[in-house]
């Protein structure tokens, strides 16, 4: 069960892989907020089928033992933390990412009789548990929509494992064989999740993680020959390490902008009674809105108080800021200066009156890097 788990979970992945790539030429003029360093908490659990390979050195010659494979059944809780730092480009999220969790994850196996034993009573005790589990991934997703990441991880895992095996033959003397073994096991892990921002600082996610440790052998001894044996009979068990791990967890992002202040109207000086001093107003947005805010409808009331009192024309453009495709911050410039020219068309401006533009990441307010959101940016200017 287990590899076939595996190769599913293989399958699965591709195909997450393969529609990622596919939608970016259609969805390029998404804006991600998904870039610097973040830290956050985790839980969950994760459930395995391993496998026990036992075989016998040398066996008895009074038994007819033959290696014997059996499966366990893993399962646990995980509580962690971790951190890793995003790169956002275009819709396209690339990042690295490590946690470490406590773990319970445990599989306890019992056999009695042991097949092959014939008339002598016997019993095999395997317990296998994975006290702590460590990962370093790089990642790779891409911004579905503004707020929802979606993304595929693969890379590093490494447990800290105990392993301990009880063999007993209820003979005279009694055959008892004892063997345990702890240590960090390195491994691989790959697996598929989802991040929604809840707002610029925090961000909650669902992930699946499969985790594979490898396999590792424990040997043990009788303490006295007996049964047919040369010499103190043994007996090894490998086991074979991997499960499935499904988690939350809420993620604090660093580097996030304060608020920008309350908008409030620019406006010029009164005109001159002989030369009419020329007025300009600014309207602020919200990111990737066009809606008008309750300071910008102040705003606009002011511009048209002023246009009324012996104005002949308005001139109004709009403008982004600079996270986004040029294509995206044009077409979200017009929505913009359209919202405004509508506002004061309601409010008595004579539509003739009113010449229009927009831009899309020409002439910022204040200059910034590509891809920077800067509340002074997302803007009409009204001017008169």
């Amino acid at each position: 069960m287990g590899d076939r788990m595996g190769r599913l979970s293989i399958i699965a992945l591709a195909a997450f892989a393969a529609l990622t790539v596919a939608a970016i030429p259609t969805r390029a003029q998404m804006m991600s907020p998904w870039n610097g360093f973040y830290v956050g908490a985790s839980v969950g659990g994760g459930v395995g089928d391993n496998k026990i390979h036992q075989n016998y050195l040398p066996s008895p010659a009074f038994f007819a033992l033959q290696p014997l494979t059996t499966s366990t059944s893993v399962d646990g809780g995980l509580v962690g933390l971790g951190g890793g730092f995003n790169y956002a480009w275009n819709g396209l999220v690339l990042g690295l990412e490590s946690d470490a969790s406590l773990s319970t994850l445990e599989g306890v196996k019992s056999i009695s009789p042991i097949p092959g034993s014939l008339a002598v009573p016997s019993l095999a005790y395997n317990r296998e548990r994975i006290d702590s589990l460590f990962t370093l991934r790089p990642r790779i997703g891409y911004a579905l929509l503004p707020q929802l990441l979606g993304y595929v991880t693969g890379g590093l895992a490494v447990g800290h494992v105990t392993y301990s095996s009880n063999t007993n033959f209820f003979t005279f003397p009694m055959n008892d064989y004892h063997g345990s073994k702890k240590e960090f096991r390195p491994g691989w892990t790959a697996g598929a999740g989802g991040e929604w921002a809840i707002n610029p600082a925090w961000s909650v996610k669902a992930e699946y993680l499969y985790v594979d440790l490898g396999s590792e052998t424990v040997t043990s001894f009788g303490l006295v020959p007996n049964l047919g044996c040369g010499s103190p009979c043994g007996v090894t068990d490998r086991f074979e390490t991997h499960v499935h791990t499904f988690r939350v967890g809420l993620n604090f992002h660093f580097g996030v902008p304060t608020p920008p202040p309350a908008a409030t109207p620019v406006v010029a000086p009164p005109p001159a009674a002989v030369a009419p001093q020329r007025q300009s107003f600014i309207v602020f947005f919200e990111f990737d809105k066009s809606s008008l805010t309750a300071d910008g409808r102040r705003v606009v009331d002011a511009a048209v108080a002023a246009f009324k009192s012996g104005k002949s024309s308005i001139a109004i453009a709009g403008y982004a800021d600079l996270a986004g495709t040029q294509q995206y911050n044009l077409a979200l410039s017009k929505r913009r200066a359209d919202r405004v020219k509508t506002a004061l068309v309601e409010d008595g401006v004579v539509a003739s009156a009113i010449s229009e533009s927009w831009h899309g990441k020409e002439n910022p307010r204040v200059p910034t890097a590509d891809g920077v959101r800067e509340p002074q940016n997302r803007r009409v200017e009204i001017n008169m």
